[in-house]
């Protein structure tokens, strides 16, 4: 049996489950302006998000859930190339920078090892994601790339993560998370899904 698990950090370099915020189909991302620690500031149009939070639900009413310091906010320098900007902070990236714990963890497991290629995700709109990202243009990037870089996603134009060629039962991915609205106004409509071929 396969299955999928997510996890965002708040602090440390512990990216152990245990030491991460569980998210599932129903958790909802917050992506705001501002300092890191404010929640849903307006983002300025064609400006990337500089806040990063777990909310209760996708409603512009709702609430944060994340204690401080917050998921960390990474976005990208201005292009999209292999530079970041984590916590407010210009970050060159390269292997194991910026840490995998300031991404998104995509856990994979498997009843027994198998290898993992192709790995792909991306962000839209509707149940199965095939509608494009809605009033905003949304970035990834693979954080346990040797050279990660970032990548406008979407379902048209999927990122493709590092695969793994060694049988395991369990695999990990960390990705980082941005988004630029290019509507004003609120938007809870956007998901992010993840595709594998295992064997």
């Amino acid at each position: 049996m396969a299955t999928w698990n997510f996890y965002a950090w708040l602090s440390g370099e512990d990216t152990a489950p245990a030491s991460g915020i569980a998210l599932d189909s129903s958790s909802a991302l917050s992506f705001g302006g501002g300092t890191a620690g404010a929640f849903q500031s307006n983002i300025s149009l064609n400006v990337w998000n500089s806040a990063l939070h777990f909310a209760q639900d996708t409603a512009e009413s709702s609430v944060d859930m994340c204690a401080a310091p917050h998921i960390h906010p990474i976005y990208p320098t201005g292009t999209l190339d292999t530079g970041a900007v984590v916590d407010g902070v210009y970050v060159n990236m390269a292997t194991g920078t910026p840490d995998p714990a300031r991404g998104i963890g995509l856990r994979f497991i498997h009843g027994f090892g198998v290898k993992c290629n192709p790995v792909q995700v991306w962000a839209g709109t509707g149940g199965d994601v095939s509608g494009y990202p809605q009033n905003c243009i949304i970035a990834f990037v693979d954080l346990t790339s040797s050279v990660p870089t970032w990548s406008t996603v979407s379902p048209g134009g999927k990122l493709s993560l590092k695969p793994h060629g060694t049988s395991q039962e369990e695999h990990w991915w960390n990705v980082g998370v941005s988004l630029q609205p290019t509507i004003v106004g609120h938007n809870g409509n956007n998901k992010m899904m993840v595709d594998v071929t295992y064997y």
